[in-house]
């Protein structure tokens, strides 16, 4: 929260991996959250900090796993640099000197388009982080495409998401194989499910992130449910009765 409130952009290099409570965190902030503490340590008085802020993550490795911050990313994938084509740092920064002027024109004249176009736009499909897909199709005669382009773009953005968080999670394929094997349904508590979950485990065993507990298994499936459900899988947990119910959805 320091970071946030003394810098608009936030910047992660060299990243290998965001750990879960990292990944909480970003998404918090991503979307706006804030923090109080005692101030100074000295009295009862309380510092609050508040923030939302835009977030760079760079690294080699895929780096996220979760479906709530998935969902908030626009991952780029970058060409690796061939051996003939590298420079040195003084030619980088001596060609980004030159071109940086045309890179914030081109940024202005986005925001410029994107003001007088927002209050027009209408999104027929509405996804997470919605105004920021309103400002991001609003500005698309800037960037050379129409509306149906930058949208069609940002749903196939999510839809790569939910695919990566499904794959990242243990439970999915044994959650395939036990439908399969009950007629696309299962209805039962969390304790339940875990066992069936475990026999459809290859010998291996559990892996890291399995599951340990009843709770926990609630906990990753809750996460899961918007993913699974565009995969065909209606996952819904009701409270009263302490019980999942899961089932595929007929097309």
């Amino acid at each position: 929260m320091v970071a946030a409130h003394n810098n608009y952009l936030l910047v992660f290099d060299n990243v290998s991996s965001v750990p879960d409570s990292l990944s909480d965190d970003l998404c918090a902030l991503a979307t706006g959250t804030g923090w109080s503490t005692r101030q100074l340590y000295t009295n009862f008085e309380e510092a609050i900090f508040e923030g939302q802020r835009p977030i760079i993550l760079n690294g080699i490795e895929e780096l996220g796993t979760r479906p709530d911050l998935l969902d908030r990313m626009v991952p780029i994938t970058l060409p690796a640099i061939a051996d003939a084509d590298r420079v040195s740092e003084g030619d980088f920064w001596e060609r980004f000197e030159e071109a940086a002027p045309r890179i914030i024109g081109a940024f202005f004249d986005a925001v410029a388009v994107a003001l007088s176009r927002i209050d027009q736009i209408e999104l027929e499909a509405r996804i997470r982080m919605a105004d920021f897909c309103e400002w991001a199709v609003a500005a698309t005669p800037a960037f050379g495409c129409t509306d149906e382009e930058m949208l069609g773009a940002l749903l196939r953005n999510r839809e790569r998401a939910a695919a990566a968080a499904l794959e990242s999670s243990p439970l999915v394929e044994p959650l395939h194989l036990l439908l399969a094997e009950n007629g696309g349904k299962f209805v039962g508590n969390a304790t339940n499910l875990l066992k069936k979950l475990r026999r459809h485990l290859g010998d291996e065993g559990p892996p890291r992130d399995w599951p340990t507990a009843p709770k926990s298994l609630g906990d990753q499936l809750r996460r899961l449910v918007p993913d699974l459900r565009r995969q065909g899988i209606e996952a819904l947990f009701i409270k009263n009765r302490r019980t999942w119910r899961i089932t595929r959805i007929q097309e």
